[in-house]
This record gives structure tokens, sequence and C-alpha cells, in this order.
């Protein structure tokens, strides 16, 4: 049998996964065996995989059902049956770089369980990086509580005897279990008897489907797969790196763990283990970090610069104006990272009121790409105008884009209240009270419109609860007057 073992579970990826299997394939380390796990996949998957696997027989395919969630429980008896030495991870819509295996086993040379650095690419072409050290003990426990979330399956792996040995391996994740990655990940590292490292290292690709909502099928794998042929050539993914963007990841990180802001940047960045100094992520001799200890993160001179802007940015209550200017490099960054954008929005508000806010959402619509745009925030500013029309063309875009988000389904509300559209217009407020009932606007305008509509009862109990959260509340208490004498 194979010393590694690669999943790829799959739903519904079949095109792209030509390009993930090609990407295993292409490895330098050629001794694995890649199981694809369907997961109530269509018949063509097994019709690809089965036209691979003729002509290479280290693949295989196995069919189920569809899972609750994304094929967990059908990954435990794979890697049960097998007799393989490392578990490695493939997703169905993501590539490897050839050097992925051989990192992996450099990686796990003395450990049960470990990641290198994620890598995301972004639908405008360029990288961000996402570090995670889970060896010191303090940023373990954090991972393991899912505060903030370790790299996906392309970016761990583990050795099947420290798998076996836990007390439960892959099973569904429950609806509250967050990622079923992050799940699982938090069984290795809440048992001590594993040993855990991380390392600097960049080796396998993500196209983040979330990014990607409304891309056909073909069209995914048009973009993956010119992706993938370049990436066999170091020279281009090291140009890549040298403008990714890390920036991002980092100030969150330093805000998932309650980092302290520290006088110089090395001591804050050393809270969520890494060291920062001037190198490559490609070196075959990769930094890792095993017991307990700090990353020495190698970056090019752009990721060193985003690094001193993410300690800056938390030094935020400090120097507002530091951070302010700081977000705001990130951001720009990252514009296609909608949580950068709320940082500057939120430290130029900080730092200059809110004429400084309206200015960042305005660079944040021009600077970042369709899908990142602040369409609910919009939605917002053109009700504040009386743009009702404008309003609500943007509060669909978002709820289409987003799902029932509770900010664009209040702005399409105000949208259809302010045309005189009364009947959808409550019927939105009342999905929105669903999501957040304390929202004393939303209550005050469900219970205005109910009372136009001649719903008395209702408009009572809308205003009532308005003055539960604020009983001197004069509109509440003038329409509950009015009831009372109707």
């Amino acid at each position: 049998m194979a010393r590694v073992l690669v999943l790829c579970a799959t739903y519904d990826h079949q095109d792209t996964l030509r390009a993930a299997i090609a990407s295993v394939q292409d490895q330098t380390f050629e001794d694995w065996e890649l199981v694809v796990i369907g997961d109530g996949a269509p018949e063509r998957t097994a019709d690809i995989v089965a036209e691979l696997a003729t002509r290479d027989s280290r693949i295989r395919y196995v069919a189920n059902p569809k899972s609750p969630r994304t094929g967990e429980p059908y990954r435990d008896p794979v890697i049960r049956e097998s007799d393989a030495e490392i578990v490695l991870q493939i997703c169905d819509d993501d590539i490897w770089l050839p050097w992925h295996a051989a990192s992996m086993l450099r990686l796990l040379r003395d450990a049960d369980f470990g990641n290198v650095v994620a890598v995301d690419l972004n639908p405008d072409g360029r990288a961000s990086l996402n570090p995670a050290n889970a060896a010191p003990e303090r940023l373990r426990k954090a991972f393991a509580a899912r505060r903030f979330p370790l790299p996906g399956p392309n970016f761990v792996g583990y050795r099947r005897a420290a798998y076996l040995g836990l007390r439960e391996g892959w099973t569904t994740t429950p609806p509250d279990g967050g990622s079923t990655d992050g799940y699982m990940w938090a069984k290795f590292l809440n048992d001590p008897r594993v040993r855990v490292v991380s390392g600097a290292h960049v080796s396998a690709l993500r196209f983040y489907s979330g990014a990607r909502r409304g891309l056909t099928p073909a069209e995914r794998l048009a973009e993956i797969m010119p992706v993938y042929q370049r990436s066999r050539r170091r020279d281009w993914v090291a140009r890549l790196l040298d403008d990714a963007s890390v920036g991002a990841a980092l100030w969150r990180a330093l805000i998932r763990v309650g980092a302290e802001p520290e006088s110089a940047s090395r001591e804050t960045l050393a809270q969520i283990g890494f060291d920062v100094a001037p190198g490559s992520l490609l070196d075959a001799a990769f930094p890792i970090a095993a017991n307990g200890g700090v990353l020495r993160l190698p970056l090019p001179p752009r990721g060193l610069e985003e690094a001193a802007n993410a300690e800056a940015l938390h030094r935020g209550a400090l120097d507002p104006a530091a951070a302010s200017a700081a977000a705001r490099r990130i951001a720009h960054g990252s514009p296609s990272v909608p949580e950068t954008w709320y940082a500057y929005v939120g430290a130029a508000r900080a730092a200059g009121g809110g004429s400084a806010a309206r200015t960042a959402l305005i660079e944040w619509c021009d600077a970042a790409p369709a899908a990142a745009r602040p369409r609910h925030l919009l939605a917002l500013t053109a009700v504040k105008g009386g743009r009702w029309a404008t309003a609500l063309e943007l509060a669909d875009a978002a709820l289409a884009r987003r799902g029932d988000g509770a900010a664009a389904r209040y702005a399409r509300a105000k949208a259809l209240e302010g045309l005189g559209r009364a009947e959808e217009a409550l019927a939105d407020f009342d999905a929105v009270l669903e999501q957040r009932p304390t929202l004393l606007p939303a209550l005050l305008s469900a219970g205005a419109l109910a009372e136009t509509l001649g719903r008395s009862a209702a408009a009572k109990e809308r205003f009532q609860a308005a003055l539960t959260l604020e009983p001197e509340n004069r509109r509440a208490h003038d329409a509950l007057a009015r009831l009372s004498k109707s």
C-alpha cells in the first residue's frame, strides 16, 4: 500500500476535479493513493474518476448517498481500511503545488498533526495568505475552541496512527459545530498526546467557492486550469507570493486571540505565534514551529510592510490616526476581503468621525471588486437619502449574494415603505425582527405599517415591544394612545 493516503470528498464540483486530481498526479513524491469520496455526487463524477483511474491505478472512487454536511462520516472507513502512514486532503476545486506531498512529509517527520500556510487565490488573480501557528499552547487551545479557524483540508496533514488513537474520528459535524474541517481538527488539538507543528511554507492554492457564486462549473474550470498549468513553475508561484496580501489575516488573528497592543511589532505578532522576517515561503527547508515555539514567518517586502500595518491597526486605541492609515493600506492591499474594509471604516470613524467613515465607505465602493462591495451599506445610505428605488435595487442585490442578511432586509423594507408598498414592507420588517427582535427602528416601522393597514392588534404588539426596549419612546406612546381610542 501507499505511504500517503489522499482524501478528496466531492459533491457537485465534478468539472474542477480534473484540475485537482491532475495536481496530485504531478507530485514529486509519488507513493500515494487518492480516494475520491462521493457525497451524493452525480454519476458524471464516477465517470470522470473512472476515466482517470484507467490511466493511473493510484486513483479510485467510493460512491455514497448525500450526507447532512460534507461527507465526513465517509472518510473514516477509508482511513481505517488503509495502512498508509500519512493522511492528506485535497478539495475538489483546489490544487496542490508539485512539492506539497513532499513538504507535508517533512513537516510531519517528528509530529502527528501539522499545517502549512493557507493561500487563497482571489477572483482578481491576487493571492491572500493565511498563516497559522498552532504550536504554542495558548494558540492551540484557541484553535481547538474554534475562536478562529485553522486552515482547511488542503493545508493540513496528520499521521494515520494519531487519527486511530483519537476517541472519535470523522463524524457528521453538528449544526453548531462550525466548519466541518475545524470540528475535526479540534479533536486532534484537544488530545494532549498529539504532537502539533506548524510550518511557514506554501504548497497549495485554494479557490474559495464562496467568492465565486454564480459561476458555472465550466467557468470555474476555465479559471482553475490555467492557474494549475502556471503553478507547475516555482518562479510563477514566487511572483504570486511577492504580491500576496497577509495584513488582513494577521490583523484578524490579533483580534481573535485577544492580543495586547505592544510597543514593538515583534512583541505584538509573537502573541499570535510569529516572528516576521525577510525571506521566502517556498524554501524547501522551511521553518517549523513545535513544542510551543514561535514560528519564523519569512515574507517578501510587501508582506513585511503589511505585517507592520496589521500591528499598527491593532494599536489603534493608542494612536487612532496611525491605525486609520494602516487600515487603509490593508484594505487597499486586500480589496477582495470585506472584513478589511469594515476595519478601515471603523478605524476612520474613530480617527475622524462620520465624515471620515463616509470617505472610507466611498473608497470601499470604488476599489473593491463587485463581489466585495457593501451593497447593504450602500442600500442603507440610499434609504437615508430617500432614494427608494436605488435602495431597493441595492438591497435585492445584497440579498441575492449573501442570503437573508438583516441589514439588507431592513434596507429593503425601508425602501418598500418609501415606495408605498406597505404589505411587502411589513413582511420584510417582520423577517428582520425574526432575526433581530430587539431592533427598535424595525419595531416602530412595523407597528406604523400594521396600523396603516388596519391591523390594530399587530400594531399594538409591536409598539408595546418597542416600549419594553425604550420606555420613554414618544412615537410608541402616541401610537398606543391612538390605537386604544380606535
